[in-house]
């Protein structure tokens, strides 16, 4: 839960900070806009390997528990 709040608040300073640089003329509004998609996509990539690892881990952890079950 906390790390949510975290995630959020972090997720909307660097939308309004982009978006203020696009504003000021620092930078072109796409570039802005491609940082921040290409941000979102390593995110959820790194979520989904993490997810990834943790399912493969479960279901060894099952596999084995259901061939000791058996083996007894």
């Amino acid at each position: 839960m906390a790390d949510e709040a975290l995630f959020l608040l972090l997720h909307n300073e660097m939308v309004s900070g982009l978006y203020k640089s696009a504003e000021q003329g620092e930078v072109e509004n796409g570039r802005c806009i491609t940082k921040l998609e290409n941000m979102g996509f390593r995110v959820g990539q790194g979520l989904i390997e993490r997810a990834s690892m943790y399912f493969r881990t479960t279901n060894f952890v099952c596999l084995l528990r259901c061939l000791q079950e058996n083996s007894i």
